[in-house]
């Protein structure tokens, strides 16, 4: 069956992010061609057999280096495996890229709203259009539970320097005493209506995260009258 798989990937990284997420870079035996947005297979060989699971790519198509994120479910499956027994040094099969949710270079501007760790393969568009050093205006829109949890905090924090990309960020269980000074609550249609003004209604919409989220975004988007065929999306659970 290994046979099948596309790559080798040596893990020459690791990161936790914060509790119960980490990040994992990957040096594969030749280079792979993706789209910022797509993903790949995952898959490990363990006493109790082979387990696979397919993971968004988080870095960019000019990386050398191939990026996961992994968030640890603790239900005994491969992202448990992933988190809490992968090493530097250890060796995987990666298949890929998959997926039709990514990026289109034709647009002027594009909006990408991500809820936690649904944001890779966004922050993938984003990293691509920087190191691409594209002039596409870009309002990325994302919601995490609290201040701690916040995925790529500093890299998100370096986009917001650049001219062409706005950061905003919501937080929707973070302490009311906390001293947060940014968005709190669900992105609903005020606080969309307040950053996504008329120069982005002829651009892109990505759209990731669980199916919720992704379902009340994207009726938020059509009803402010994008065109349906702009707006992408991908959804889990």
């Amino acid at each position: 069956m290994a046979n099948n798989y596309d790559y080798k990937g040596r893990v020459v990284r690791i990161k936790e992010e914060f509790d119960g997420v980490k990040s994992f870079w990957f040096e594969l035996d030749r280079k792979m061609d993706f789209k910022p947005g797509q993903f790949v297979n995952v898959r490990v060989n363990i006493d109790k057999g082979v387990m696979m699971r397919p993971y968004s790519i988080a870095s960019s198509p000019y990386d050398s280096e191939l990026m996961i994120t992994v968030k640890n479910m603790r239900t005994g499956g491969m992202s448990q495996y992933l988190c809490e027994n992968l090493m530097e040094g250890d060796l995987v099969d990666v298949k890929g890229p998959y997926g039709l949710f990514y990026y289109d270079d034709n647009y002027d501007s594009v909006v990408l709203a991500g809820g936690g760790v649904g944001i890779t393969p966004l922050v993938s568009i984003m990293k691509y259009i920087r190191d691409k050093g594209l002039k596409t205006r870009v309002l990325a829109l994302f919601s995490f539970r609290t201040r701690d949890t916040v995925l790529y905090k500093s890299e998100l924090e370096e986009f917001n320097k650049l001219d062409n990309f706005e950061v905003v960020i919501t937080l929707t269980r973070e302490l009311e005493n906390s001293g947060w000074k940014g968005e709190r609550g669900r992105f609903d249609k005020n606080k969309v209506d307040k950053y996504v003004n008329e120069g982005y209604k002829n651009g892109g919409v990505y759209i990731c995260g669980t199916l919720g989220f992704v379902n009340s975004l994207e009726t938020l988007f059509l009803e402010m009258g994008f065109d349906k065929d702009r707006v992408k999306k991908e959804g889990w659970g």
